[in-house]
């Protein structure tokens, strides 16, 4: 006596076979997608990965800065180094100052919270060779958190929301194919790689 999901059964066992005979057929997708997970498996773990890191080092740390400072308590600084540094591509500002709150002197380098101004490297460089004190925005809880500018731009936190959620979705997306594909023609999860 036959049981009863026999057809059932049976089409899946013919739906499998003809999946794997397509893969067969083409080599690429056998090469890809099946017999090298652990290739395209590490390849999506550090495209999200990536991701994750670059939301949390750009998005939440520049909300975290705008959040701490948001009493905008200002203390006197002293600008020690004013540098731009890098070529005409990937260039960026490098300041660095002493303030002092209460007894204890600190040292500073933090220029902005959301993306540097380009037209800030001509005033803070005027300021440093008149020796004129700049004030800065101190977290009045932990004073050793303080930053230059903490006013608020749209457009680099815009672009490092879109940056960061590119890598990270991709990445959650080739995961989510590797697994689906696997999946679907009833493989395991054998992490080695087939030559």
């Amino acid at each position: 006596m036959k049981p009863r999901n026999w057809k059932r059964q049976r089409l899946s066992e013919e739906r499998r076979a003809r999946l794997l005979s397509d893969i067969e057929r083409r080599k690429w997708s056998l090469d890809g997608a099946v017999s090298h997970p652990l290739l395209i498996g590490m390849f999506g773990s550090g495209s999200a990965a990536l991701g994750l890191t670059l939301f949390i080092s750009l998005v939440c740390e520049s909300l975290y800065g705008y959040w701490s400072t948001r009493e905008e308590v200002t203390v006197p600084a002293r600008l020690q180094s004013v540098e731009w540094m890098g070529g005409t591509k990937t260039s960026h500002l490098s300041v660095r100052y002493e303030y002092q709150v209460g007894s204890e002197k600190i040292t500073g380098t933090k220029l902005a919270l959301f993306g540097e101004d380009r037209g800030a490297y001509h005033s803070l460089a005027s300021t440093f060779d008149a020796g004129t004190p700049i004030r800065i925005f101190i977290d009045p809880r932990h004073p050793r958190f303080s930053v230059i500018d903490r006013q608020f731009k749209w457009w680099p936190f815009i672009e490092a929301i879109i940056v960061s959620g590119v890598f990270t979705v991709g990445g959650f997306f080739i995961l989510r194919h590797l697994l689906r594909t696997r999946r679907r023609l009833g493989l395991s999860l054998s992490w080695r790689i087939r030559r």
